[in-house]
């Protein structure tokens, strides 16, 4: 919703070409010239390209991730402890 917010917000008129169920279904209409799409640079499929600032589309704000727990199991905290990690350190700044 981010992108449609954000288009609005831009005045810029859309409309919706593809509804996909999820990601994958979304690349392969993408991929097909059905529509465009608003996709994290590490998630764009081979073979396409980013087109924002050539049709003069606003940039989108970073997005941010929340992660809720309750008390899990070793197995499971230690994996959550991971993932956020992981996020942690794409996100820092290269120094």
């Amino acid at each position: 919703m981010r992108a449609v917010e954000t288009l609005d917000k831009a005045g810029i008129a859309w409309e919706e070409a593809f509804v996909g169920g999820g990601g994958a279904a979304v690349n392969i209409a993408v991929s097909a010239g059905f529509a465009v799409s608003a996709l994290a640079h590490r998630v764009v499929p081979p073979g396409l390209v980013e087109i924002g600032r050539k049709l003069g589309l606003p940039p989108l704000d970073p997005s941010e991730v929340v992660l809720h727990s309750h008390t899990l199991a070793p197995r499971a905290r230690e994996a959550l402890h991971v993932l956020a990690t992981a996020f942690r350190e794409y996100n820092s700044p290269v120094v």
